[in-house]
């Protein structure tokens, strides 16, 4: 779960008449929605502004921009590189290990990142 993601209400068939929504009172209900985009499904107008709208909010995101060290990236990519969802504790400190991050690091910063990017699950494993 995502406590602090932000919402953002998209409203499909826009060339078909639309119901009257009260986007401001929801945004008072719900402080994470952050505002309304209308695109159509027959002649995708408002995809623009949907795109533009998603790109603000994520520019805006923890984490985004941040600046990783070359073997932190490695170390991301071949993990990556496996199928799994969820990784073995042991397969994960052997892989950060190749890639000289230390156990300290990987369980306080490098292991909660990925997990805080949706890269893996952190339910079941000491990584959390």
């Amino acid at each position: 779960m995502a406590p602090d993601a932000k919402i953002l209400l998209v409203s499909t068939h826009a060339d078909e008449p639309q119901p009257q929504l009260d986007v401001r009172r929801y945004q008072q209900e719900h402080s994470r929605l952050v505002g309304q985009c209308i695109v159509s499904n027959k002649d995708e107008s408002g995809i623009g502004e949907l795109k533009q709208a998603v790109a603000a909010i994520a520019a805006q995101t923890t984490l985004v921009g941040e600046r990783w060290p070359r073997d932190w990236m490695e170390a991301e990519q071949e993990l990556l590189a496996h199928s799994e969802h969820y990784l073995d504790p042991a397969f994960f400190f052997q892989i950060c290990a190749q890639h000289h991050i230390g156990d300290s690091d990987a369980i306080n910063v490098f292991g909660p990142v990925l997990h805080d990017l949706g890269k893996f699950s952190s339910s079941q494993t000491i990584l959390c």
